[in-house]
């Protein structure tokens, strides 16, 4: 009676799928090496809402920090900062 059960579990389509399944995902490349993830800066956000974007702008091999929020009195402002953290322009908005 057991070996009817085990022959029933062996030949189940669901336990061939598996096995074939398990042997593909084995011999798959490896992706992970393609896309990574890289902590470019870690700080404190000064404004509510705040939204930082990096973007090489001058095409010098160096990410520009751009920074979009909206000020005290309303004002939407966006701000580039260079590499070093100097402050390359700031525009604001009004409305």
């Amino acid at each position: 009676m057991t070996s009817n059960k085990l022959k029933k579990i062996f030949y189940s389509p669901y336990f061939l799928a598996s096995i074939i399944c398990l042997i593909i995902i084995f011999f798959l490349p490896d992706l992970s090496g393609k896309y990574k993830v890289k902590l470019l800066e870690n700080g404190t956000v000064f404004h509510p809402n705040q939204i930082n974007y990096f973007q090489d702008l001058d095409f010098d091999g160096y990410s520009e920090k751009i920074t979009s929020f909206t000020n005290g009195e309303n004002v939407h402002c966006i701000q580039v900062f260079n590499h070093d953290g100097g402050c390359i322009d700031q525009w604001n908005f009004k409305g």
